[in-house]
């Protein structure tokens, strides 16, 4: 019954983004990590999508251009989210709150408590002009117990419709 529940509550959200959404973002992001300030360590590139108000990171992929290193990202460790986009002439800020899709589906099914579940801010300023967007800033990877945090830089680059 709580499913259904939690389907329903999702279709509302996704049916009264979409009759308010003023535009869709469709692009490509790059979350960096860096072992040391002179040497770039990994590099995530993820789909971004963002419809009015929410939004979806999927991984497509991991690169470590010092070991010449490509993998395949998991999908089911994307985050789905909202954001909150503050536009100031071709000039926008943008602020976002996501949840990862692997730790919904494991609290769901009880292997962990609401604490446990990974989620992410993101923070950013960007440009958009003639359909196209460019952005970057921050992400803060963490769980709500606070027991793992991660701080790293972002760009993304992709259209506006």
């Amino acid at each position: 019954m709580r499913a259904v529940q939690m389907v329903c509550l999702f279709l509302f959200v996704i049916t009264f983004s979409l009759l308010v959404a003023v535009e869709i973002d469709l692009g490509v992001g790059a979350d960096i990590t860096q072992s040391d300030e002179t040497s770039l360590s990994c590099a995530r590139l993820s789909l971004l999508a963002s419809v009015g108000p929410l939004s979806i990171d999927l991984p497509i992929a991991q690169i470590w251009p010092s070991e010449r290193r490509f993998e395949l990202a998991d999908p089911m460790l994307s985050y789905a989210g909202l954001n909150l986009k503050l536009p100031i002439t071709v000039l926008y800020m943008k602020a976002g709150l996501g949840v990862q899709l692997k730790g919904l589906i494991d609290l769901v099914g009880g292997s962990i408590e609401g604490w446990d579940v990974p989620a992410r801010v993101r923070a950013g300023l960007g440009l958009s002009d003639s359909g196209l967007f460019l952005e970057g800033g921050v992400n803060l990877d963490f769980t709500p117990s606070l027991e793992s945090m991660s701080f790293f830089p972002y760009v993304a680059a992709g259209f506006v419709f």
